[in-house]
């Protein structure tokens, strides 16, 4: 018996030990889409031959411990198709496992990128629009953000804005306007960092994707930087455990010569009748008998000509029908336009082992512009690694990236545009003297051949001046992830970004420029009858030297656990650093040549100037400038999510900065943000099986601006070479103290509905309200302070608006065929504001003049009245009609303004028809605005006298010439002398007033894709065409003007057509 036991036991034991033997392997994996490569975190991996299951953590990792042998795993995730897996353990990697998601479900799936998280649009409270590689690919151009127009709800671009100096208008508009005075501008984010460098230096080719944060849930993490909306920019990243792939795209783009027709402008036959009417009336008398010898137009001399009796009046009337035959135009178009031309090419290497993956991209742009001698280049590198370590515990990822960027601007658009009737040759072919500055008879003899030639002779300048800004950019980013347990990772990142820009412009010795400088500075001694140089022969160079550097430091905590695929919680923390550094100094030189270098001068004598002896002194335009920024910041954000179908979000952070406050609370400002969604469809008792996904996310937070023009101290600027009126230097006040200056802050509350009807339509409905508060404004105070006005945070901006996205699978078999439709509403308003322009004329031209009660940008009029009996124009004036002008133009009660609408539109959006057949792809995107209005040029006699012949000439021929014109024609009749004041009260009234509704057919792209085959060894080549800027389908005025470009007395035209030819393909 006892025998028996012991020999039972030892087998026991045996048995143990022989199990304990066997060695346990870890079997580490990473589970990501398939599309995007994005992680894919909580995803459910079971063992089908065991209970045993495990989820993916934050970044889509796993491992478990598993005996050697052979095991079915298989892997799920929510919208994606599930994976089954046989494989043998041990492995000799970590395994990567790519889940392809469901056609029906590609929305949810969709992964955002707020800067400082990725998070499934699905688990998203706030509001996102994300646009992908391939919408992006859709476009072909130089500039990442152009690429974004007519793609996203929200987001509008604003063409017709003016100078952005004076209005202080962006192009790009999310959601409508929140600031007055501040930046208006989105924030750009590039790699999780924002980006102040110059958007041209990024190659749209090395761009993953672009997401907008359109509200306070997605973009209040961004804190005082995100009041205007953010975008987001990712570039891309190789591939893990992927063979390397060499991908090619070029293309080239031929653009149509400019409309030079689009300008209203006198004709020839019409200016030469005005100059001959103004010249008997003695308008010319004074010029003429000048000792400034002001220049004279070729028609006003042959006028001057036959009265002095020097020409005879057949003569006369011959050579001057003669200029009534020439229209300057043609002559523009042959010598200075042309087609513009660009070409883009661009190589890129990627791919990855199991621990290791890259991207290296390198671009050539080159940009040939409709204007001769204008033009762009860039040189792009990219170079992105991640490496994997320590058993996947610590991720390194680094970026570099480079641009050189080249602009030359030598063309000459606007040669010769005073005179409608201009020959750029003579008649022997040569390059003809146009008058310019001074009357050619004087220049010719002034001097005695002892001056250069004042002649100035436009084609003769192309090759004379040399305009070119180059600069350099670079950008480096550097990430370490390291996860400290399960759920739980550190990341430290950091980013430079440098710029340096070298802006000359070289104006040759023979140039015009050159010359008349010189000659101007020229003295003459009348002891002896002699001219001396002050400015030596030679060119001039005026050179400005930019730098600029950014540093940015991040450390956040990361952590994201899913709970018994009931509960998922992810959150983050961190802490940031950001110094900016900018820098300008501008030079000039004098008598330069590139090899033997230039001549230093006496810049602080004054002298008497040819040919009229006023005073000036020698311009060194030496300056320097230069200013910092450091912020710091601290940030943390919270994700919830419960049984997949509730979600809570929250964000808080403060900014502090060196501009903002004296007192410690004053120069900082917290944010924040919360958020929830709830899917309703997936609630028991939702039972709408047409409708199978309806979801509700509601938002409210605070986002913040800045105005980098303004500082709690006090600011001066002054000028070494500037004296006062007692000799003396002296500083001019730029910015008084305000020890209570704060940081703007927007209010948005945001409620969204996401929706799928049937298996066909998709659509995300969102309404949101926006309130600016403690906005920068200018307001009055009291005159003995040393100010009349002080720029402080005293206004307030209110707006609300709708987004509307829907996608339509109308057609899913060999031809496909999808419709998506993006509509936009959005009003916004000055709810506070206490300092009034303070004249009607004012109040209707001022460049931003904010209205209580009214959109910061608005058209405002005069209530046209009509013309009277004389043809004089009037409008209506407390209730009256009136051609009182200078009373009216500078009435102070703005009850007599009539406010016409918006000036920029309140409606906005694009149709996009996208069909596939085989290996055939067609899209046409068709763009559209309404809601707005703008302000039609009106004729300007004054203007018109002046030699400003950009003026409309159907209106000049329809004015009122006799009695009765009233009821047939708008335009005033033709006063001698002009009445400055009778032209403003004109233009300013509603008459010119139109709608700039519009619907414009904005591009189309095709395309014909060849797989790899065994007669093809390519992996994947297309040939693809895109045209673009193909036109205005319908707008509601009927003067021929684009809204989005109205002429002002200048020569403007739209950006013409363009045709694009491309191939890319891939190894």
């Amino acid at each position: 018996m006892k025998k028996t036991t012991i020999l039972c036991v030892m087998a026991a034991l045996c048995l143990i030990f022989s199990a304990m033997a066997q060695t346990m392997h870890t079997l580490k994996g990473r589970v990501v889409d398939a599309h995007h490569k994005e992680p894919l975190a909580g995803a459910v991996i079971k063992l089908k031959t065991s209970d045993k299951t495990i989820i993916t953590n934050s970044e889509g990792y796993f491992e478990i411990a598993l005996a050697q042998g052979t095991y079915q795993l298989q892997v799920q995730y929510l919208a994606y198709a599930a994976k089954e897996l046989l494989l043998q353990v041990p492995q000799s990697g970590p395994l990567l496992i790519q889940l392809i998601a469901t056609e029906n479900n590609l929305q949810e799936v969709q992964v955002v990128s707020t800067g400082y998280q990725r998070i499934s649009k699905d688990k998203a409270t706030g509001s996102f629009v994300l646009i992908d590689s391939a919408l992006l690919s859709r476009r072909v151009g130089s500039n990442i953000l152009d690429r974004l127009d007519g793609v996203a709800t929200g987001l509008l671009f604003i063409k017709n804005t003016g100078s952005t100096i004076t209005t202080n208008a962006s192009p790009i508009a999310i959601r409508g306007r929140s600031t007055i005075y501040a930046n208006p501008n989105p924030l750009i984010v590039v790699d999780n960092f924002p980006f102040n460098g110059d958007i041209n230096s990024i190659n749209p080719e090395d761009i993953q994707n672009i997401t907008i944060l359109k509200d306070a849930a997605a973009a209040a993490i961004w804190g005082a930087f995100s009041g205007n909306g953010v975008i987001v920019i990712t570039t891309k990243k190789g591939q893990f455990a992927k063979p390397a792939q060499l991908s090619f795209n070029s293309n080239i783009v031929i653009g149509q010569m400019p409309n030079l027709n689009y300008a209203p402008r006198l004709s020839s036959a019409n200016a030469v009748d005005l100059e001959e009417y103004l010249f008997n009336k003695g308008y010319y008398n004074a010029r003429i008998n000048s000792n400034a010898r002001t220049v004279l137009s070729p028609v006003v001399e042959l006028l001057l000509a036959h009265r002095n009796g020097m020409l005879s009046a057949a003569d006369s009337a011959s050579l001057i029908d003669g200029y009534k035959a020439v229209d300057t135009r043609n002559g523009l178009q042959q010598y200075f336009y042309t087609n513009a031309i660009a070409q883009r090419h661009n190589l890129a290497l990627s791919g990855g082992s199991k621990t290791h993956s890259y991207y290296l991209s390198g671009g050539f742009d080159q940009n040939l512009s409709n204007v001769k001698q204008v033009g762009f280049n860039r040189i792009s590198l990219n170079l992105s690694n991640t490496h994997q370590l320590l058993n996947d515990r610590l991720t390194l990822d680094y970026t570099f990236g480079m641009a050189r960027n080249s602009s030359e601007n030598n063309g000459m658009p606007n040669a010769g545009a005073p005179y409608p009737y201009i020959s750029f040759l003579d008649a022997n072919g040569e390059a003809n003297s146009i008058p310019n500055l001074f009357r050619k008879s004087y220049i010719d003899t002034l001097g005695g051949g002892k001056l250069l030639d004042w002649r100035y002779r436009p084609l003769e300048e192309l090759a004379l001046t040399n305009n070119v800004l180059k600069k350099m950019e670079y950008r480096v980013n550097a990430s370490l992830r390291y996860q400290l347990i399960n759920h739980l990772n550190l990341t430290a990142q950091y980013q430079y970004n440098a710029s340096n820009g070298q802006h000359e412009i070289n104006y040759h010795e023979h140039s015009f420029y050159t010359r008349n400088y010189i000659n101007q500075f020229t003295q003459y001694n009348a002891a002896n009858q002699t001219y001396s140089r002050r400015v030596p022969l030679g060119g001039i160079l005026d050179q400005t030297l930019s730098d600029y550097d950014s540093h940015n430091a991040r450390v956040q905590f990361n952590y994201q656990q899913r709970i018994a695929n009931i509960h998922e919680l992810q959150l983050l923390g961190g802490v940031e650093q950001r110094w900016i550094n900018q820098f300008q100094a501008t030079s000039r030189l004098y008598g330069y040549n590139g090899e033997t270098g230039f001549a230093n001068l006496d810049y602080s004598t004054t002298v008497l100037l040819l040919p009229n002896n006023a005073q000036g002194q020698i311009s060194n335009f030496v300056s320097q400038m230069g200013n910092y920024g450091r912020f710091r910041s601290a940030f943390a954000n919270v994700n919830y999510g419960l049984l997949n179908k509730y979600q809570l979000s929250a964000s808080l952070r403060k900014d502090q900065s060196n501009v903002f406050g004296v007192s410690t609370n004053q120069k900082g400002v917290p944010l924040w943000s919360i958020g929830a969604a709830w899917e309703i469809s997936k609630e028991p008792f939702y039972q709408l099986a047409a409708v199978p996904l309806l979801k509700l996310r509601l938002s409210n937070g605070y986002q913040g601006n800045v105005d980098p023009s303004l500082s709690a101290m006090v600011t001066t600027t002054s000028n070494s070479l500037a004296v006062n009126y007692y000799n003396q230097p002296y500083s001019t006040l730029a910015n008084p103290p305000n020890e209570r200056l704060r940081w703007e802050t927007v209010n948005t509350v945001n409620l969204g509905l996401d929706f799928k009807i049937g298996k066909v339509i998709t659509a995300s409905l969102e309404y949101y309200i926006k309130r600016g508060q403690d906005l920068i404004g200018v307001t009055n105070v009291d005159p003995t302070s040393g100010v009349a006005t002080f720029k402080g945070n005293v206004a307030k901006m209110h707006g609300n608006g709708v987004d509307l996205s829907i996608t339509s699978q109308n057609l899913n078999r060999v031809l496909k065929w999808q419709s998506t439709w993006l509509w936009s509403y959005t009003k916004d308003k000055v709810s506070s504001y206490t300092h009034q322009p303070t004249t009607l004329s004012s109040a209707i031209s001022a460049p931003i003049g904010p209205i209580e009660g009214y959109p910061l940008y608005a058209i405002y009029a005069l209530p046209w009245a009509g013309l009277d009996t004389n043809g004089d124009p009037q409008v209506y004036f407390n209730g009256q009609p009136s051609k009182n002008y200078s009373q009216v133009n500078n009435a102070t009660n703005l009850d007599n303004l009539k406010y016409m609408g918006p000036k920029n539109p309140t409606v906005f959006g694009a149709l996009r028809n996208d069909f596939q057949w085989k290996a055939f792809t067609f899209s046409a995107n068709i763009t559209y605005k309404f809601g707005h209005y703008f302000r039609n040029q009106a004729i300007s006699y004054g203007d018109l006298f002046n030699g400003n012949v950009y003026q409309p000439d159907q209106a000049y021929h329809n004015r009122w010439q006799k009695a009765g014109d009233e009821a047939v024609t708008q335009v005033p009749a033709l006063v001698y002398p002009a009445n400055t004041a009778r032209d403003v009260f004109y233009r300013n009234s509603s008459v010119h007033v139109e709608k700039g509704d519009l619907i414009r057919l904005q591009d189309i792209h095709m395309g014909y894709t060849i797989k790899k085959s065994k007669k093809w060894p390519f992996a994947s080549t297309t040939v693809y065409a895109y045209l673009n800027n193909l036109g205005i389908i319908w707008k509601a005025n009927a003067s021929g003007v684009d809204p989005d470009l109205v002429p002002s007395g200048t020569m403007v035209y739209p950006n013409p057509r363009s045709y694009a030819l491309g191939l890319k393909f891939t190894l």
